[in-house]
């Protein structure tokens, strides 16, 4: 009696962690390869930030890339102000959408010469949620033009 009151409290123990487990991918989990993911995000908003379309063009996925050249990616951007990245906040991975979700903290400013100098000194606290996703073992960016 006593092995098999042994075998239940096991069971119920294994069933516990593996609805903890399912219930950890419902909620996000940390994204396969969260390294190159991070390196990918802070290549991107280094690009961004320094106005460096070309090499933020190259972090967009080869999908995009194959609808949209770098002269209709480069017209989205406003030239009059400059993101930098603070940090990253979370990143999570959607493991049935296989698609990471990245949260950015930026301080973006203006560089518009009208604009008066305690404007262009003036960050602006911004916070983004962005899609990555993995192609060929590569994290690419998921634009949503």
């Amino acid at each position: 009696m006593k092995t098999k009151r042994h075998h239940w409290k096991k069971a119920t123990i294994l069933a516990a962690i593996v609805i903890a487990s399912a219930s950890a991918s419902a909620n996000g989990v940390a994204p396969p390869r969260a390294d190159a993911l991070k390196a990918r995000v802070e290549a991107r908003w280094k690009a961004l930030g320094s106005h460096d379309f070309k090499a933020a063009y190259e972090l967009e996925t080869p999908t995009y890339k194959k609808v949209f050249p770098y002269n209709l990616f480069l017209n989205k951007f406003a030239i009059g102000s400059v993101s930098s990245l603070k940090g990253i906040d979370k990143m999570e991975y959607d493991p049935e959408r296989k698609v990471a979700s990245v949260i950015v903290d930026l301080d973006t400013r203006t560089t518009r010469k009208a604009a008066e100098s305690w404007i262009k000194k003036m960050l602006v606290p911004t916070r983004v949620r962005e899609k990555w996703i993995m192609v060929d073992g590569v994290w690419y960016h998921v634009n949503s033009d």
